[in-house]
Parts: structure tokens; sequence; C-alpha cells
């Protein structure tokens, strides 16, 4: 073999050739694609989205994330584009088809040859509503992808404990009510004292008052619902009162007027358990699940780039 070796030059050039392109892949590797630093319009951009949201300016830990959150949608973006996500996406299409007709109204072309030039033109690169849609996509394929077992008890019954507060309902009440229109708050007094006198039925005592386009009769509303539908003086007024099955409370003011409120029922609040909430928890495993593996996804990919923040 040493022979055989010896007297063929031509494979000392190979083994030479071989030996010095090895030691320049390990001295000098090839470089690494650069990833950032984002450009100046979208960091623009993205700290007037954070105003628009806050009504201030990020502190230096909120840019910090800011600038995190805009390299990983870069990132997701540039892979989208790799892997050519764009080309099979309808709602890009789309996009591009409503860009090039506000462009071109007269253009004669049909859909498919206007997203071909569309492409052509790159306009898929700069638009932004393609852009945050490449990205969805992208993370829903790094989703899929990543090999999710289902949940197991524990881990549901974990998760539930955690977040019990989501799955509370809070205490709720019957009643019916006699509504009295502001116009005739100087009938205030006699209404009260003839309720207060208890002979008159929640029936018999609507008749004392008005009219009220919601109706007369509310079932299992929380203080959230009576908020939304009378006003934050009521709702704050009926906070403060005992409410007993069987009695009257108020008069309450609103926008509208004055009510008296005849508690029929008090619901009390409760933690959903969790087999009647099993299918709202596992939803909430998976995606915590999912998000964790497009992090990692995430995570992995950065470490094929060089990384720039400014």
């Amino acid at each position: 073999m040493i022979k055989m070796f010896l007297s063929r030059p031509w494979l000392h050039f190979v083994l030479l050739g071989t030996l010095l392109y090895v030691a320049k892949s390990a001295i000098f590797p090839e470089p690494m694609p650069q990833l950032g630093p984002p450009a100046e319009s979208r960091l623009v951009l993205v700290s007037d989205n954070f105003f628009e949201l806050t009504r201030r300016r990020p502190s230096e830990a909120e840019w910090e994330g800011l600038i995190d959150r805009e390299l990983r949608e870069e990132l997701l973006f540039r892979e989208a584009i790799d892997q050519r996500l764009h080309l099979r996406d309808s709602a890009v299409a789309q996009r591009l088809i409503l860009n090039m007709r506000f462009l071109y109204s007269d253009s004669p072309l049909s859909d498919s040859e206007l997203v071909q030039q569309g492409l052509a033109l790159r306009m898929h690169l700069t638009d932004e509503v393609i852009r945050r849609r490449l990205v969805q996509v992208m993370e829903r394929l790094l989703a899929a992808s990543a090999a999710i077992s289902p949940p197991t008890e524990g881990q549901l019954l974990e998760l539930w404990t955690a977040n019990e507060a989501e799955y509370a309902v809070p205490e709720r009440y019957s009643f019916s009510q006699v509504f009295l229109p502001s116009e005739r708050a100087v009938e205030q007094d006699a209404i009260s004292a003839l309720i207060s006198q208890g002979d008159l039925s929640a029936i018999d005592a609507r008749q004392l008052g008005g009219p009220f386009l919601a109706g007369f009769e509310f079932d299992a509303r929380s203080a959230a619902q009576l908020r939304r539908q009378f006003g934050q003086q009521f709702a704050e007024a009926f906070a403060t009162l005992e409410k007993r099955a069987g009695s009257w409370v108020g008069p309450l003011t609103s926008a509208y007027g004055l009510h008296w409120l005849y508690i029929r029922d008090v619901i009390p609040a409760r933690i959903r358990p969790l087999d009647e909430v099993r299918m709202e928890v596992e939803r909430s495993w998976r995606a915590e699940q999912e998000s964790a593996a497009v992090d990692a996804a995430v995570t992995r990919l950065m470490a094929h780039y060089e990384v720039r923040r400014l």
C-alpha cells in the first residue's frame, strides 16, 4: 500500500488538498448569515405601536424585549421565505392581488398573473401584512412539527390548580325589579314606603313604576354583567348591600332612573371542577406546549445566525 502511494504522485496532491481544505475549514470557517440589527424604520414602527397601546415610551428593559421580538420575527420571516411558504399560502396571494389591483386598477392581467407580477416586484418582502402572515404560518408549522404527547391526568390537574382563578364563576343574582324613570323621581318615597310594608309581591310592586326596555326579570347576573347593563354607579351601590333571597334592596340609581330589586336567588361563587373544564384545560396545556416548542425551535434556528442587535 505504501509503495503504491509513493509510486503515484497524484495521490500526494489529493491527500495534500484534502488536508489543506480541512485545515482551512477549521481555521477559517464559513461565516454564518447575519440576523439584524433591525432596520431603523422598523424600530420606529415598533416604538410607535408600543406608544399607541400604552400611551408611553418603553423602558430600557421593555425596549430590549421589543428588539428580541423583532429579531425573532425577522428570523421566522426569513425561514418562511426560504421554505417558499409565500408561494403556497392563499392569504399571501390575496394580499398580492389586492396590492396589485390598487397600483394598477385598470390592469387586464388575471389574478394568477398579478400574483406572479407582485412576486417579481418582491412585494412579498416589504408588505407588513404578508410579513405577519408568514410569521404566523411559520409558528404554526414549527408547533405542528413538534412531537407533543397527550397530557397526563397529573399534568392537567397541576395546570388547573395553578390557574383556578380562570375557572372561577362569580357570585350571581336573580331578581325582579321595580323601575321608576327619572322624570317620576318625586314618587320615590311613596314607592319605598309601599314596598317596605311587605304586602306586595314583586309582580304587584312592578305596577308602581314604569316600563323598562330590558324587562323586569333578571336571572343569574354577575356583578360585571350588572355594571355593563346598569352602569358603574348602580354596580358600586349594589356591591355594598346585603343580598338575601326573598328580600328587597334599593332604590339604586342608574343613568335610567331608580331601581328596587327583589332578590329571588343568590348563587354562590364557585370554582368549576376539572371534569367540567377539562377541554379548556387541555387546550391551555397544548397551547403552552406548542409555545414552548416554537421557542425551542427558534433558539435552534437562531444558533445558525450571527445575531446583531445594534
